[in-house]
């Protein structure tokens, strides 16, 4: 019995583990579009009474707040910055600050390609429930509302541009350029870029699926990839592929 047990449950994984490599399908021979969707969230857990980050955030947007250094939760080899809420809430500025912080990166983030113009257009909408309930029930503040801009790739040109009703900007090389691979069927790399006036330099983690199509990318135009960005991750945001469907 006990030994059943135990072959029930390797069984079980395993096909958990080939259901998780299968979660996309792999793109057909012929398509003419493809649309799919990026959840971005900010890289801070979230708990009851504190929540966990990145030092170089709590550098950026909490300048002099009062912090100690932890575990990260779900990767205690990681160590980072730990805030109780009370110390936020008494304080207009870091309140403003995370607030913020909430507002700006959880958002949906949907693209389209089209083989025809060899071009995808994204548009990005803030209206994410996670976001509200954090709003609500750890900031103890109303959800600012919902919000949409556009964006798109032109792989013709090979440049991105980030564009509201306001404005439309060409990215700078920021976001985009080359992986560097970690692995020899390069479904693993990193993406360096920099931030700020001093230009300090940003180490993201790329995942990419095989069965993706190489056109699958939120708002990075990454120039030596072969396949589709299942998950791009940095010290600030994380970017996840939830659904993809070719026409």
């Amino acid at each position: 019995m006990f030994k059943k047990a135990i072959f029930s449950l390797i069984v079980l994984l395993v096909n958990l583990s080939v259901f998780a490599q299968l979660k996309f399908e792999k793109a057909p021979a012929s398509f003419q579009k493809i649309i799919f969707t990026y959840k971005q969230k900010p890289n801070i857990l979230f708990q009851q009474k504190c929540f966990f980050l990145d030092t170089t955030i709590v550098k950026q947007h909490f300048e002099g707040i009062q912090y100690s250094t932890a575990q990260y939760p779900n990767d205690t080899t990681k160590l980072c910055a730990r805030i109780y809420y009370d110390v936020v809430l008494e304080n207009e500025q870091y309140k403003n600050a995370l607030e913020g912080l909430v507002y700006h990166t959880f958002q949906k983030i949907t693209g389209e390609y089209s083989v025809k113009k060899n071009r995808t257009s994204f548009k990005i909408n803030r209206n994410d429930d996670e976001a509200k309930l954090i709003f609500e029930k750890y900031l103890k503040s109303r959800y600012p509302g919902s919000f949409s801009y556009r964006s798109s790739i032109d792989y013709n040109k090979s440049v991105l541009y980030v564009f509201t009703d306001q404005q439309r900007d060409l990215v700078s090389q920021k976001s985009t350029g080359f992986v560097e691979f970690s692995n020899e069927n390069k479904t693993k790399g990193y993406f360096l870029s920099t931030y700020g006036a001093e230009n300090k330099v940003v180490v993201s983690e790329v995942n990419f699926n095989a069965l993706l199509d190489p056109k699958i990318t939120p708002i990075y135009l990454f120039k030596n990839a072969e396949y589709g960005v299942e998950k791009f991750e940095d010290y600030f945001d994380i970017y996840e592929l939830i659904d993809v469907k070719y026409e």
